[in-house]
């Protein structure tokens, strides 16, 4: 991948942090005002070109069963889905609540998201996005795959194809 650096400082953030009585950063009951993610720490939102080329390279690598090498223990790096999104995207409010759940039932996969307006280079030029909301695989940091979830189901089968 051709990431260009631009910035020294990472600036990572989660958007959704509810404390055990179930309270946002707000001190609002329930989720956090925009509504990114439904569980703290399942999303985590990208807030530079450094962050997203550093996260997608740091991706761990763990032993599972492989189902067709008859159980044998193979190396496997961890999936990373990246969600490149726009907030107006009316096709994105149509899949957000399926990917949120995904999220919740894949804990060994990592799960990433981009908005399009606030990082149009990197979307565009480095990413090669046409369309929000886009879903891009990573493994390793290569890029492996990538769709256009315009379907629920098919966005849960492509994730679990590639666990």
């Amino acid at each position: 991948m051709g990431f260009v650096v631009s910035g020294t400082a990472v600036n990572i953030r989660r958007r959704c942090r509810v404390n055990a009585i179930g309270r946002n950063e707000s001190g609002r009951p329930g989720r956090s005002d925009d509504d990114i993610c439904k569980v703290s720490g399942c999303i985590e939102e990208i807030r530079s070109e450094l962050h997203l080329y550093s996260t997608l390279t740091a991706a761990p690598v763990k032993k599972k069963r492989h189902p067709r090498t008859t159980g044998r223990l193979v190396e496997k790096a961890q999936l990373t889905v990246l969600a490149t999104y726009s907030p107006a995207s009316l096709s994105f409010q149509r899949v957000k609540s399926e990917f949120f759940n995904i999220c919740q039932r894949h804990p060994d996969v990592k799960f990433l998201m981009i908005e399009a307006e606030k990082f149009p280079e990197i979307v565009r030029k480095q990413l090669h996005v046409r369309s929000v909301p886009t879903f891009i695989l990573f493994r390793n940091g290569e890029r492996i795959d990538h769709f256009d979830a315009r379907d629920r189901k098919t966005m849960e089968q492509i994730i679990e194809d590639n666990s």
